[in-house]
């Protein structure tokens, strides 16, 4: 984050794109970290496409199965999605 202006009227910019990028970043790191447990959910290995908002898809065989995110905490959520959808 860094200010824009010098007076009394400042405000914060905020990096949008940084924020988005570390987002991706750590619910990556938490999705490999429990690839194992995942894997064996998914019947197999599985790739990852990335969504909206820090979010990543889980795919297997083409099919988008489960989207992951990061909540405030810093847990990983694992929400399935509507077979041959993408909503939850």
């Amino acid at each position: 984050m860094s200010t824009i202006g010098i007076g009394p009227e400042d405000w914060p910019e905020f990096d949008l794109d940084g924020i988005e990028r570390d987002a991706h970043e750590r619910v990556h790191q938490l999705v490999e970290r429990h690839r194992s447990v995942l894997e064996r959910e998914l019947g197999g290995p599985f790739g990852l496409e990335p969504a909206a908002h820090g979010k990543v898809y889980l795919r297997r065989d083409g099919v988008r199965h489960l989207i992951a995110q990061v909540t405030a905490s810093g847990r990983l959520l694992i929400t399935p999605l509507h077979p041959g959808t993408d909503r939850l």
